[in-house]
Formats: structure tokens, C-alpha cells, sequence
């Protein structure tokens, strides 16, 4: 009798784990699902515009929702959007007064100490990549040069330019 109580002690032991194993690979499952949509927005003006999908154009940006409507937003009133887990705000490049400030879109790559790193696409005639800003409190703090490019990167944490 004590060896059949034993037998079948371990066999709901057993099937306890096994359940709870089954249990996990469902959540990790459940989770990577979820994880892989990434949030598409649009922002401005006030308004925020949710959908699938961001495509930028030469003139209008178009946000596509999942029942397949387009809203179509002029890019000069563009504050900022997420496309494929890429944020990109609209953010001054230039240290001038506030009335002549330049502004683009750039994307935010990461923050550190209360200083956040944006970049931002060039294509030169012999040269392409990225030229990097550094802004605290909102306002630019240091335009990278190519001579300080690669420490601020290291500063961030980041080891190679991508």
C-alpha cells in the first residue's frame, strides 16, 4: 500500500511539472506574439493618430490603421512618430535664436544621466551615415562632430556606429 501512495504521489508530481512547463511555453509564446506588434503613431498638432503602419513621403506622412483607412498629415505639422519601434521627434539641430531655430526629425536612440542621443540619416555625395545630437531638458547640448562622434557613442553605451 505505501509503495502504490508513493507511485502515485510522483506521478502527480510529474504531471504537476509537466503542466507547469506546458503553462510556460504557452505565456513565452503568448508573449513573443505580443511583442513582435510593434505601435505605429503619428503626433500632431495635438492629436495622435494610432495604426499599423508610418510611411513618410516627400510632403505628407500616412498613418494606416488596421482596417486599412489612411489618414494623410502634412510633414510640416509632423511633431513625431513611431514606425517599427523607432521613434522620431521633431527637434532643434541648430544652436540659433528661438526664432530662427532649424528643426528635423530625428531619431531617439537612447538616454543616459538626463542627456538623450538623436540621429539623424545623412547622404552626402561621397559619404553617407549618420550625423548625432545630444539634448538636454529638450534643448541641443553638443552636435556631434566626426572627432567626437565615437566618444560620445562609448558614453552611451553604444560600441559601433550603425
Amino acid at each position: 500500500m505505501v509503495v502504490v501512495n508513493n507511485i502515485n504521489q510522483i506521478k502527480i508530481c510529474v504531471m504537476k511539472k509537466v503542466m507547469l512547463l506546458v503553462l510556460s511555453i504557452m505565456m513565452l509564446y503568448g508573449l513573443n506574439a505580443v511583442a513582435g506588434e510593434s505601435i505605429s503613431y503619428v503626433k500632431t498638432d495635438g492629436n495622435i493618430y494610432f495604426g499599423q503602419k508610418v510611411k513618410v513621403g516627400i510632403s505628407k506622412t500616412r498613418i494606416i490603421a488596421s482596417d486599412g483607412t489612411v489618414v494623410k498629415i502634412p510633414n510640416h505639422k509632423v511633431e513625431a512618430y513611431m514606425q517599427d519601434s523607432h521613434l522620431f521627434e521633431l527637434m532643434p539641430v541648430s544652436y540659433n535664436s528661438a526664432a530662427s531655430v532649424k528643426m528635423d526629425l530625428l531619431e531617439k536612440i537612447t538616454l543616459k544621466d538626463g542627456l538623450a542621443l538623436y540621429r539623424s540619416a545623412t547622404i552626402n555625395d561621397d559619404l553617407s551615415g549618420f550625423d548625432y545630437y545630444v539634448y538636454k531638458d529638450g534643448k541641443l547640448y553638443l552636435k556631434c562632430s566626426k572627432l567626437s562622434t565615437e566618444s560620445v557613442l562609448q558614453f552611451f553605451g553604444i560600441n559601433k556606429v550603425s
